[in-house]
């Protein structure tokens, strides 16, 4: 049994599938305290595919003024307006079952222009996600029957236009972060990175010397590996 004691962020060039940049935090420090991080990595024109983890109505703001393109889910709870600043009632933008793709204001302190993307899950996808929130044990989490109703849908908001992308093309874009979480996955089960430290090592500097090496190890072979994978 392993216990997580390093938190490791990263911003990967999808097209490129190369890192730009890999920070090695505490495993205490959450995602969101991380969302900034992609402000010094990115330039007009760019397209910036946020976790929900990652969720910042600041950020997309930055992201905004600086005309970066952004595409993240929507997070639970959030304020939605209408585009003269009327507040949305989620529950009857959720009723009927129907794909929803409209742009909309987002957030209460920070609002901005987005486009807001429901599209309907299958029965047995939203089944099985209302499955696991009966599960969940957490008390912060808002189970009503709105929530429950939320669940239905793969909710997305993003900056980029009807014309660029149909609403199926903005969840097929979204898939395509699933390319880091699957080289994490691999990380883990591949080069055992949770081994690689010993039981009781508690030398911090030795730690992270350690973590940053095999890191480092990683990226050298991902290239050697994706170089012989252009040449076949």
């Amino acid at each position: 049994e392993y216990k997580a004691v390093a938190r490791i962020q990263s911003i990967m060039d999808i097209k490129s599938m190369k890192f730009i940049n890999l920070i090695l935090g505490a495993f205490t420090e959450n995602d969101q305290s991380a969302s900034g991080s992609i402000l010094s990595h990115v330039k007009k024109g760019d397209l910036v595919i946020r976790d929900l983890g990652y969720f910042s109505t600041l950020l997309f703001t930055k992201l905004i003024a600086a005309e970066v393109y952004f595409l993240s889910r929507l997070q639970y709870g959030t304020s939605l307006y209408d585009k003269q600043g009327n507040p949305l009632s989620l529950k009857k933008i959720l009723r009927g079952g129907k794909l929803k793709d409209a742009w909309v204001l987002v957030g209460a302190k920070h609002t901005f222009s987005v486009r807001l993307v429901m599209i309907p899950l299958s029965e047995k996808q939203a089944s099985e996600r209302r499955r696991r929130a009966r599960l969940d044990r957490d008390k912060r989490m808002n189970h009503s029957k709105t929530y429950y109703k939320w669940l239905g849908y793969s909710a997305h908001i993003t900056t980029v236009d009807k014309a660029v992308w149909t609403a199926k093309d903005v969840v097929k874009a979204y898939r395509v972060r699933w390319q880091i979480e699957i080289i994490f996955k691999s990380w883990k089960t591949c080069f055992h990175l949770q081994e690689m430290i010993q039981e009781g090592g508690q030398n911090e500097h030795r730690v992270k010397v350690s973590i940053y090496l095999m890191l480092l190890f990683i990226c050298l072979f991902m290239k050697e590996f994706m170089q012989d994978i252009s040449m076949r």
